[in-house]
């Protein structure tokens, strides 16, 4: 009996064994290559000089994303931190909704919605029906022209990136 249980305690002893490597062989991520924007289906630029970029894909969805140059790396000393705090503070109040008609509208759309922050850029980025589109580039350009950035939405965002620092500290 005794010597069972210490072969049941020392998995090495198996691993030697096993026929096969170990790693995830048969991993379903597949790698994707990114698309030359040649190969998109239209790329315009607008007057105001902005770029877009289009694929037609099949299926009910669409995904739409503005990318900023606008993150960590053009912030000086007085403004560190600056691209975190508008990433946290996007889909708040605008100059036309109240944060709660901000969350009501996006919970309307039927898909997702975000904002990230980086060293090169913010990125802004949502995913929905294709027949939401025209709301959710209309939501993403309130958001990114039109924030209202009231005291009550920053001292929020301070107090749950306080709770976050001090919760890492446990």
């Amino acid at each position: 009996m005794r010597r069972l249980v210490t072969r049941a305690a020392t998995p090495a002893r198996y691993l030697k064994r096993a026929p096969h490597s170990l790693s995830r062989t048969f991993s379903s991520h597949i790698e994707t290559q990114a698309k030359d924007p040649a190969e998109l289906d239209q790329v315009t630029e607008l007057s105001n000089g902005l770029r877009v970029a289009t694929e037609s894909l099949p299926g009910p969805f669409a995904g739409v994303g503005v990318y900023l140059d606008a993150g960590s790396r053009y912030e000086n000393d007085s403004l560190r931190g600056v691209s975190h705090i508008i990433d946290r503070l996007a889909f708040k109040s605008t100059s036309k909704r109240t944060g709660d008609q901000m969350v009501e509208s996006l919970e309307r759309l039927g898909g997702n919605i975000q904002c990230a922050s980086a060293r090169e850029c913010i990125m802004y980025q949502s995913t929905s029906f294709n027949s939401a589109v025209p709301t959710t580039l209309a939501l993403l350009a309130e958001t990114i022209r039109d924030p209202l950035i009231t005291d009550e939405e920053v001292q929020q965002q301070l107090e749950v990136a306080d709770l976050r620092s001090s919760c890492r500290s446990w």
